[in-house]
């Protein structure tokens, strides 16, 4: 007799397309895989069945086998490799409606509560009463200044900043072109330079035909 309280729900994701088969002491099957895609199979345990013995199979594979637990505590997540795929099993117990517990074998009381709501609804009345300013009274008007953007307050410094310093520089350019430096050349003072004789000895000029003595020449008179 199959137990109605629960069903242990297997999600399997395999690392590759291949067929797998599975098989428990009372069913037969054969699921397709796909790589990366999980493929979910619900199975119903027999009246106080504490575990679910499943038999994982690939062809031309040894089969491998697990006993999963028929407890709602009990997620877990199971690995299996065959020769070139690995299967990735997640197990989850779960209660069919209208059971609860570790083992879904208690019944589910279901109580229903009314509540009822009071809704209070106030209405105020307000009076309000309007006077006329005699015309003698004088009125001030208050200018109201709207707060500005800082953004602003800061480009508007930037384009003061920007038209000081062009005044400057058209400034500056403009005393440059009035006012042209003046190179002021001193010329050196040169010594007056007067005609003063000198004797052929004292220079110490020889010409090459100018006869030379080592003695003090003969008067011939």
């Amino acid at each position: 007799m199959v137990s109605a309280t629960g069903h242990l729900r297997l999600e399997l994701t395999a690392s590759s397309h291949f067929s797998l088969h599975l098989s428990t002491n009372s069913s037969l099957q054969t699921v397709e895989l796909a790589m990366g895609a999980s493929r979910t199979l619900s199975f119903h345990p027999k009246d106080h069945q504490e575990t679910l013995e499943i038999v994982f199979s690939k062809e031309f594979n040894f089969p491998l086998k697990y006993a999963f637990k028929m407890e709602t505590d009990d997620s877990s997540y199971q690995t299996f490799a065959f020769t070139d795929i690995v299967l990735l099993v997640k197990s989850t117990f779960e209660c069919d409606a209208g059971f609860n517990g570790k083992s879904c074998q208690e019944k589910t009381t279901s109580t229903t509560t009314t509540t009822s709501t009071t809704t209070e609804i106030t209405t105020t009345t307000t009076t309000v009463l309007i006077s006329e300013v005699p015309s003698t009274t004088p009125i001030i008007k208050v200018a109201a200044f709207q707060q500005s953007n800082p953004s602003n307050i800061v480009l508007y410094s930037v384009l003061i900043l920007v038209i000081v310093t062009l005044l400057i520089l058209v400034f500056i350019v403009f005393f440059l072109l009035k006012f042209p430096k003046k190179n002021v050349y001193i010329r050196p003072e040169t010594p007056n330079l007067e005609n003063c004789p000198v004797k052929i000895e004292d220079s110490r000029f020889f010409s090459p035909m100018s006869p030379r003595y080592t003695t003090e020449p003969h008067k011939l008179f």
